[in-house]
């Protein structure tokens, strides 16, 4: 169960950081 928990965390923590990333373009672009 823990073992899940952590790759749903990993998986979380990525695509917070994709999405950051995807903010921050486009405040750059606008």
């Amino acid at each position: 169960m823990s073992l899940l928990d952590n790759r749903k965390t990993l998986y979380q923590n990525k695509n917070d950081k994709r999405e950051r990333k995807a903010s921050v373009f486009f405040l750059k672009k606008g």
